[in-house]
């Protein structure tokens, strides 16, 4: 199989990103040359700004909104099974943005100057929004500290860098995004691929997810370690009073005994009053 180490590869990945846009770029240009397209681009208009403005509101806000909303169900003590309900509403940190982004391939389809392959290309934008945003959702469950009370722990923490490790699983989340994408436009916009371009656009993204795995990898053995030396700290302290103890009692009943034989002599006795 190809390389993409091979500098005679890159020309091949190179014509495929270069031709996949300039298919795109002819599409949209036909379908701006149509005057019917155009002519449903105007009648679309008020539908396509309505769709345009939910989709901007639920992206931008929408997963700020939901998790605001669930830290305040986990601050709520007399709500029975907050967690349960908190773990529910937290998904709509993921349905709230990729609804959005549904609403924006709607009002780019709606204008009808999207061709097939433009379609194509678009239709993948919600698959992509969905690894990302669910990557973003478990990163913050993952590495969030635990709250009881409205005081955080972190008892029970991956590790003692939680916004580290959010971003990592954030952008190895944003790394498939890109790589779904990217599928798609080489699948739908310029096809056949050709294994010397596909192994070329394709090692990018798995050197970069390893580099972040590594790195989320390195994060939770520190806090490994670190439970490692607190739990080993902890069972010194437990048994350092038991040994002071035995030798404390040790220590005394040699003193009792003396004090004993002290007594049971006159003459010492005698002296001592």
């Amino acid at each position: 199989s190809p390389t993409p180490a091979n500098p005679v590869h890159w020309p091949a990945a190179l014509a495929v990103l270069t031709q996949g846009i300039r298919t795109l770029w002819a599409e949209a240009s036909e379908a701006w040359g149509n005057p019917a397209r155009r002519t449903d681009l105007r009648n679309n208009l008020p539908v396509i700004l309505l769709y345009l403005g939910i989709a901007a509101l639920l992206i931008a806000r929408g997963p700020g909104f939901m998790e605001r909303l669930t830290a305040r169900l986990q601050r709520v003590r007399e709500l029975r099974a907050r967690s349960v309900a908190a773990a529910i509403v937290s998904l709509g940190q993921v349905a709230v943005p990729v609804a959005g982004i549904m609403l924006l391939v709607a009002a780019i389809l709606a204008t009808g100057m999207a061709g097939p392959r433009t379609s194509a290309l678009i239709g993948a934008l919600p698959d992509a929004a969905l690894a990302f945003f669910a990557a973003r959702w478990l990163g913050s469950w993952l590495f969030a500290p635990e709250t009881e009370g409205g005081a955080a722990r972190d008892t029970f923490a991956l590790t003692d860098r939680p916004g580290e490790g959010k971003i990592l699983v954030g952008t190895i989340g944003l790394i498939y995004a890109l790589e779904i994408i990217r599928r798609s436009f080489t699948t739908d916009v310029r096809p056949p691929l050709s294994q010397a371009a596909q192994a070329v656009w394709l090692a990018p993204m798995v050197v970069l997810v390893a580099v972040f795995v590594f790195r989320l990898g390195l994060l939770l053995r520190r806090r490994i370690a670190a439970s490692s030396e607190t739990r080993d700290s902890d069972r010194l302290s437990t048994s350092q009073p038991g040994a002071d103890t035995s030798v404390a009692a040790s220590a005394g009943g040699r003193s009792i005994a003396a004090v004993k034989r002290v007594g049971l002599a006159p003459s010492t006795w005698s002296f001592t009053v």
